[in-house]
């Protein structure tokens, strides 16, 4: 047998004497990562020669000149640290002579016969070399890399063993190493691990979720109300989660205590200075107060804007116009959502401004302040009659008779039921479905149940009457709401089908062994959601007998309140009846008296404001009381 020769000669040749050659293997993929690579040849030098040939002129006599055959991405690389002035041009180069007869195999071994390192091992690697004392930035530098990728690789190289050993083994997927990542809790994370490992999947939500039980997330309303950086200055701990998608970074609050008390001591401030300016009963609560429809609200007088704020509201009208028109025309971006939200912020701020109270308003009324979904939430009311001790102020003392009877300057709506257009009653429907079908997802007791009612109807009465299709029929919400995708609803159920295709196999010969693996609860979560989606309520007004229809028995079931899934603005509502019927929302929602004259648009807005918290809903969206009875007539 002959013996091989491992030890190939090398030499040195001047780098601007090399260049690329035609006969390299690697035709794809060659300019790949080449300054990453450069940054690293700097810092670590050129770890493997270059293998090459010499080049010959016309005659085939040696020109001084190299091929490189193998190594063209190095060479790339110290040809870019040349150009960056880090590198001589004529810098000694270490190589070695590539055979004629292995100018392709030579190549073709050096790219083929070499086994990519597993992540874990590489994650380890980049943990093990910050114990050593390179800092961050350091070895960022030596990868030519980005920070934050560094410190991900590095919070991934800290898991536990037991995880470390579970991903090199394949147990779990790179999504759910970074989900345990969210902490550097060894412990907690091989806690947490115990529970979940045994599973058929494992859902990185849920190992977020059981990571951070008992945190806020930075979206919380509180969270807005105060400020992450209020809160942090406070002492206030937080959790950022490397690996998230979303915009917040992943953010959670850590001290729920903390944050709640820094948002009662800024609704308490908000109290006192409501006392200060004279109001004798101010209620303070987190949460809006149930008593607060005991009062209807408080009138007002205005004073006349400034010339400053007259200027500045006409330059913020004319502004939300134009993004309105924009957006009904060709959509607007999430910036020009924020900017038209933060303009209705300031309009509603400089008119309410301008809002003044008479002395007997302010003894005989209250004011409320809580924390609503838009933030800090002042509530200005009088009591309704039989709710609180009877109004005897001059300026009040006919309201409860003007409620009864009305008076020259408040609207006389007509009490018959209204007539919406069809454009209205149709978005009206498809959010009052979409929140149904949301209430269905969250109860998977509740969608087994119509499942099974579905079938018995198809076996005994044709199924012409069932809620949920099980033939997988969705409704087209779309059709009769184009907005309704951006309904907190819709992206709820939305979701929940997201993650559960993630989760389950892609070929449909898989889709039984799976469920087949999973337990009852488990099946359960992947049911809600997909019998949600053919949830239909109808087109019924369940506030004109609620027992004749099936889709109210659910929606009472479900205990659908749709006050939680939709508002009365003057885009949903308002600007879009007449003021008629603007006058008999007003009045249905106890927050009258109330004078429909004057401009359409500005009769809409100060409606929209009265009715804010009152709870009303027009009657399409009026959801009958869960009674047992119901359900037992309804078919449930």
């Amino acid at each position: 047998m002959t013996k091989i020769t491992l030890n190939t000669e090398t030499f040195t040749v001047p780098l601007d004497k090399l260049e690329p050659d035609e006969r390299n293997v690697r035709l794809t993929g060659r300019e790949i990562d080449v300054p990453e690579l450069a940054h690293n040849i700097a810092h670590e030098g050129l770890l493997h020669g270059l293998g090459v040939r010499p080049v010959l002129n016309d005659s085939g006599e040696p020109t001084g000149r190299y091929g490189v055959v193998i190594g063209g991405r190095r060479l790339a690389a110290l040809k870019l640290l040349v150009k960056k002035q880090r590198l001589a041009k004529d810098e000694p180069v270490t190589c070695f002579a590539v055979k004629p007869a292995a100018l392709t195999s030579a190549g073709l071994a050096e790219n083929l016969q070499r086994v990519p390192m597993h992540p874990a091992d590489a994650y380890v690697a980049f943990a093990r070399m910050s114990g050593e004392g390179l800092c961050d930035a350091e070895i960022a530098v030596r990868f030519g890399l980005s920070p934050t990728t560094v410190q991900k690789r590095l919070r991934l190289g800290r898991l536990s063993p037991a995880l470390l050993d579970a991903l090199r083994a394949n147990r779990i997927s790179e999504p759910v190493a970074q989900a345990f990542a969210i902490t550097d809790d060894v412990e907690a994370q091989d806690r947490i691990f115990a529970k979940v490992q045994g599973r058929a999947w494992i859902d990185p939500a849920v190992v977020r979720a059981m990571l951070t039980e008992g945190e806020v997330p930075s979206h919380d309303r509180r969270v807005a109300l105060i400020g992450l950086a209020a809160y942090e200055q406070a002492g206030g701990g937080v959790r950022r989660d490397l690996f998230a998608d979303d915009a917040g970074g992943g953010v959670t609050l850590t001290d729920p205590g903390l944050l709640d008390r820094l948002v009662l001591e800024k609704l308490a401030a908000e109290g006192d200075r409501l006392r200060a300016d004279g109001w004798q009963d101010v209620s303070v609560s987190m949460m809006p107060p149930e008593d607060i429809r005991g009062f209807y609200a408080a009138p007002f007088d205005r004073e006349p804007l400034s010339e400053d704020a007259d200027r500045r509201l006409t330059e913020l009208s004319e502004q939300y116009d134009a993004l309105v028109e924009q957006g009904e025309a060709e959509g607007l971006t999430d910036e020009e959502e924020e900017r038209l939200d933060a303009i209705q912020a300031e309009i509603t701020a400089i008119e309410a401004a301008t809002e003044t109270y008479s002395d007997a308003t302010k003894t005989v009324g209250r004011a409320f302040v809580f924390l609503g979904d838009g933030g800090l939430r002042v509530v200005r009311g009088l009591p309704r009659a039989g709710q609180t001790t009877p109004q005897t102020a001059d300026e009040i003392g006919s309201a409860e008779e003007d409620d009864e009877h009305g008076t020259d300057d408040q609207a006389k709506p007509d009490h018959k039921k209204p007539v919406l257009s069809a454009t209205l009653t149709a978005e009206l429907q498809a959010h009052r479905t979409a929140a149904l079908q949301a209430r269905v997802a969250q109860m998977p007791d509740l969608a087994l149940r119509l499942v099974v009612h579905s079938l018995l109807l198809c076996r005994s009465h044709g199924g012409y009457r069932t809620v949920a299709k099980i033939s997988g029929y969705e409704p087209n919400l779309q059709q009769a709401c184009r907005t309704i995708a951006d309904t907190e609803a819709v992206r709820m159920v939305s979701e929940m089908h997201d993650r559960r295709g993630d989760q389950e196999p892609g070929e449909h010969a898989d889709l039984l062994p799976w469920l087949l693996s999973l337990d009852n609860a488990e099946v359960l979560t992947v049911l809600a959601p997909l019998v949600a989606s053919t949830v239909d309520a109808g087109c019924e007004d369940w506030s004109q007998g609620a027992g004749r229809s099936l889709a109210a028995g659910v929606a009472a079931a479900a205990r659908l309140d749709m006050t939680e899934w939709w508002t009365p603005t003057v885009e949903t509502y308002f600007g879009r009846v007449t003021k008629a019927q603007i006058g008999l929302a007003v009045a249905e929602a106890g927050a009258g008296p109330f004078n429909t004259e004057g401009k359409k648009a500005e009769v809409a807005a100060a409606a929209a404001r009265l009715v804010a918290d009152t709870g009303w809903l027009p009657a399409m969206l009026r959801t009958p009381p869960a009674d047992n009875g119901e359900a037992a007539n309804s078919g449930l």
